[in-house]
């Protein structure tokens, strides 16, 4: 994970963030790490999206192409995440 970032603030309404709170305990992370992940994860379905709606699924192997799309998503995710 990088060290490098800006802050940004985001309001929730106080039971939206004691979910959160809860599951970040859960996974034994912070409120701000799970949220982090939450955006990268966003990002990533919205790629996946995107790639579906620009490309489609070929007709051979729907699964496979969706295997690759997800794989280059996740790799795209950890390069901005900075791992």
């Amino acid at each position: 994970m990088s060290d490098v970032g800006r802050p940004k603030s985001i309001r929730f309404d106080d039971e939206l963030l004691a979910t959160i709170q809860s599951e970040a305990d859960r996974l034994g992370i912070n409120d701000s790490e799970y949220i982090r992940q939450a955006v990268v994860l966003r990002i990533a379905w919205s790629m996946a999206l995107r790639a579906v709606q620009e490309y489609g699924p070929p007709s051979n192997d729907p699964a496979d192409f969706f295997t690759r799309t997800l794989t280059d998503i996740a790799e795209k995710a950890r390069r901005l995440n900075g791992d």
